[in-house]
């Protein structure tokens, strides 16, 4: 059975030698703004796909999936991690192969910020890391399927994850690119302090904590800052704790708890920083019984 998803107009020519099942589709439960896909194949799968439209997926075996990429005439042993984001720009030919049953998830979407991003070696797909991205991606996939009947609350939620998804994706749209600045921030740094607020989330952190932590004064760390990275220092420390409350709240972490281990004050404002930021509070990720 070929999977309506590679039926789509979108889909300029496809091969498959594989029984490739559609599980849900987005479209039988009325989502608007996201085509998204669940389902899994078996056997040999070969696939050659030209999308008019920005490939996104993700791979939901459980373990790492070992593929061949075709790559200049032979094909290239590689390796698809499970739930990592994978994002294959419009344009370019996707030819992969296989021969293991997995499940998977696949949406298209027209984006120009997917249009910009390149992998850093300026191949034609890359994996995405954003941990924002990859869980907003995960949480939709959990409310795609879902074995219950939807209710309103159901599509709302689903709608509020669509929007939150399309706008992290807005605001990751690179800048344009600007001249090389002496002593100016470095992906390392960038790296080093993400990985410093993680360990020491429970912490009162401010921006002078962090211009601190790379040796600047506050004013030209928060300059500097946005120039690199295109987000604000305070809005990088947010979206870490937000993002971070988001995977304790889909594991099933009681909301007191959440917000003690993010930063937050306490439970109020947890729920009201998480509403401000994606259109529903945290308690609607909780696992839910069918």
């Amino acid at each position: 059975m070929l999977g309506s998803f590679f039926k789509s107009d979108r889909a300029v020519y496809a091969r498959h030698q594989s029984d490739l099942v559609v599980e849900r589709c987005s479209s039988q439960k009325g989502w608007r703004g996201l085509h998204l896909e669940v389902g899994h194949n078996r056997g040999c799968d070969v696939r050659s796909l030209m999308l008019q439209g920005h490939l996104i997926g993700m791979q939901i075996t459980g373990q790492p999936l070992a593929v061949e990429i075709y790559e200049d005439g032979d094909w290239v042993p590689a390796t698809l991690p499970s739930h990592q984001l994978f994002i294959h720009p419009a344009g370019t030919p996707l030819n992969i192969r296989h021969d293991l049953w997995t499940r998977w998830a696949f949406a298209i979407v027209d984006h120009p910020a997917l249009g910009a991003r390149r992998a850093p070696d300026d191949t034609a797909g890359w994996s995405d890391h954003d941990q924002m991205l990859t869980l907003l991606f995960q949480a939709l996939i959990e409310q795609l399927c879902h074995e219950r009947r939807d209710t309103s609350g159901d599509r709302a939620l689903a709608q509020s994850l669509i929007d939150s998804f399309m706008m992290a994706l807005h605001q990751r749209a690179p800048a344009p690119a600007a001249a090389p600045v002496r002593g100016g921030i470095a992906p390392y740094m960038v790296a080093d302090l993400r990985a410093w607020i993680e360990a020491n989330l429970e912490a009162k952190i401010g921006v002078q904590d962090m211009a601190d932590r790379l040796g600047y004064s506050c004013a030209h760390f928060a300059r500097e800052f946005k120039r690199k990275v295109g987000v604000t220092p305070h809005g990088f420390l947010q979206d870490i704790r937000l993002s971070t409350a988001m995977e304790l709240a889909r594991r099933g972490a009681a909301l007191i708890d959440i917000a003690h281990r993010c930063g937050f004050a306490d439970q109020a404002h947890l729920s009201n920083a998480f509403k401000s930021r994606f259109g529903f509070s945290p308690a609607s990720l909780r696992p839910r019984s069918n």
